[in-house]
């Protein structure tokens, strides 16, 4: 996982058979609200809540923004 998260987001359990399927990973160039309403409405989907989007968030970011988010500090996110 995550280790920017804190530990309460980093023990979620997702949902049974839990399989979202993001069609584009955010690379920092699309518009980053059109990015969020997206991801929101897939994690919501297939069964997960605020929680879940949390940790599942690292996953659906590559580049830069994915390098940021794996840098913070470890357990610094809580929400």
């Amino acid at each position: 996982g995550c280790a920017a998260l804190a530990d309460h987001l980093r023990a979620v359990t997702w949902p049974p058979k839990f399989r979202p399927h993001l069609l584009e990973k955010y690379d920092g160039t699309s518009n980053p609200s059109e990015f969020l309403q997206i991801y929101v409405t897939t994690i919501t989907t297939v069964g997960g809540n605020t929680a879940v989007m949390a940790s599942y968030f690292h996953v659906a970011l590559t580049g830069p923004g994915r390098t940021w988010l794996m840098n913070l500090t470890p357990g610094s996110i809580y929400s």
